[in-house]
């Protein structure tokens, strides 16, 4: 049997690694911790991050069939407005013989007429409808006359009066002007 000075020194060693055994099993346990911290706030952020791409996902997945059903109705704009653009072959008009004699003038217009086809009308599209509606009121607009802000005339006379006289002015001038409106028999 071994002394007890051997036991002793037997039992400090195996105490000296039961301690370096529990600091580095405190150390594990810390860093074990630690790294499930990471893994929680991974896992978080990954969650997140999947539901972000789920919502961006449905975004795209609703934009890409607008963009189906936009491209469709295009398409059949397209094929409508090509099977409009398709020209229809028209008859030739049949002459109609006339039973008197025409001016050569009007017999050669007929004839031109004949070997001319008429230009087809250009379908507009709206917004060449809503520009020249634009431009039509603008020249409208520009024809009327501004009236100026201090007359040299009469500065009282407002506009409505000096109109009304003008026309009176011209239903005076243009034509037998009656006071009493009687009907003229033919």
């Amino acid at each position: 049997m071994a002394s007890s000075e051997e036991l002793r020194a037997e039992n400090e060693r195996m105490l000296r690694d039961i301690h370096t055994l529990l600091s580095a099993n405190t150390t594990l346990q810390k860093e074990m911790l630690k790294i499930d911290s990471e893994r929680d706030e991974l896992e978080a952020t990954g969650q997140k991050k999947v539901q972000t791409l789920a919502e961006e996902l449905e975004t795209v997945d609703e934009e890409l069939e607008t963009l189906r059903s936009q491209c469709q109705s295009m398409s059949e704009v397209l094929s409508n407005s090509q099977e409009n653009e398709v020209e229809e072959e028209e008859p030739e008009p049949t002459p109609t013989p006339f039973p008197r004699k025409l001016s050569t003038v009007f017999n050669q217009t007929l004839q031109r007429a004949r070997g001319m086809s008429m230009p087809r009308k250009r379908r507009t599209s709206t917004v060449e409808k809503m520009t020249h509606g634009v431009r039509d009121g603008l020249t409208k607009a520009a024809s009327y006359m501004v009236p100026p802000r201090h007359s040299s005339r009469d500065p009282s006379k407002s506009l409505l009066i000096s109109t009304h006289s003008h026309y009176g002015n011209f239903r005076r001038h243009s034509g037998p002007y009656r006071k009493n409106v009687e009907t003229v028999v033919l």
